[in-house]
């Protein structure tokens, strides 16, 4: 799976574009979810996945706090712990540990 992500910056035209954002790939492994960073991008910035501007607030901060190469899974449904995650919502993070590490 090629991965978007995104964090939202200012509405022009109507559309709010990235302010920053990354392509990543998400393979499927027998643990679970492997991920890692394949280049920075830009794009139209889609809200709903992180729940609203409290969510686009943290996914701001976690892309200029850095670190994202070090990604290592995309923890869906079960998000695992906050302190191992770059990014961490209810539903899912983007995690420093291989797939089925916690």
């Amino acid at each position: 799976l090629l991965f978007p992500l995104g964090a939202p910056g200012r509405a022009f035209g109507g559309y709010r574009s990235s302010r920053h954002a990354a392509m990543l790939l998400v393979e499927r492994r027998p643990a679970g979810f492997a991920a890692r960073l394949l280049m920075p991008v830009s794009f139209v910035f889609a809200e709903a996945l992180l729940g609203g501007e409290e969510g686009a607030e943290d996914l701001r901060a976690a892309f200029e706090e850095g670190g994202l190469e070090r990604v290592r899974s995309l923890r869906w449904g079960d998000p695992g712990p906050r302190e191992r995650a770059w990014h961490w919502t209810p539903r899912w993070s983007l995690s420093y540990d291989p797939p089925g590490e916690d």
